[in-house]
């Protein structure tokens, strides 16, 4: 297990998957616990596709609160998510507080 509980990870895309893995007869990604289309129209929805861990499963399934009740293995995580935090760009006019 690369994460733990509380951490925010990035989910593969569904192409991405499909290449690495192949496809069931199903029609899902052939995973431990199969990634479906389901699960992918879920995560499709999120903002980055980012979504954090709510639970660990047997030390090898992860739980997110975000997509409700489906199970996801370290192969369907692409990276743990970094937010990005922009801080805002001052110009030299608001920097310097010139008043009469």
């Amino acid at each position: 297990m690369k994460y733990k509980v509380g951490n925010k990870v990035k989910i593969k895309t569904w192409e991405d998957m499909e290449k690495e893995f192949g496809t069931n007869h199903h029609g899902s990604i052939k995973v431990k616990c199969s990634f479906t289309k389901e699960m992918e129209i879920k995560i499709k929805n999120l903002n980055n596709r980012a979504v954090t861990i709510s639970r660990i499963r047997d030390n090898e399934l992860y739980n997110v609160k975000e997509v409700g009740n489906y199970n996801f293995t370290d192969a369907m995580i692409e990276s743990l998510y970094i937010e990005k935090i922009y801080e805002p760009i001052f110009n030299r006019f608001e920097i310097l507080d010139i008043r009469d």
